[in-house]
């Protein structure tokens, strides 16, 4: 019985961050930048969403890009600025 309450727990729990993942990149921001680098366009997304993301510098060095979209979800934005070259993921609330 022990076993089977901790495995539903457990898969709650997984649910539960599944869900709270889901909430943060779907959250819609209005951003418009243009010649910026991507550190900067990511650190306007935390002002205004209250997300916070963790990322190498380093890699996003001298990347820029030009942006407009207004009440967009924070995933079609991160897809679009970082294309195929780089990658995100949620963890425990974060980008």
């Amino acid at each position: 019985m022990r076993k089977f309450i901790f495995l539903l727990l457990s898969l709650f729990c997984v649910e539960f961050l599944s869900a709270q993942d889901n909430i943060i990149t779907q959250t819609k921001v209005s951003i418009s930048v243009s010649d910026k680098e991507i550190c900067d366009v990511l650190d306007a997304i935390s002002l205004k969403s209250g997300v916070n993301f963790t990322y190498n510098s380093e890699l996003l060095k001298n990347q820029k890009v030009f942006f407009s979209q207004q009440n967009c979800e924070i995933d079609k934005i991160l897809n679009s600025i970082l294309s195929d070259k780089l990658t995100y993921s949620v963890i425990g609330g974060n980008i």
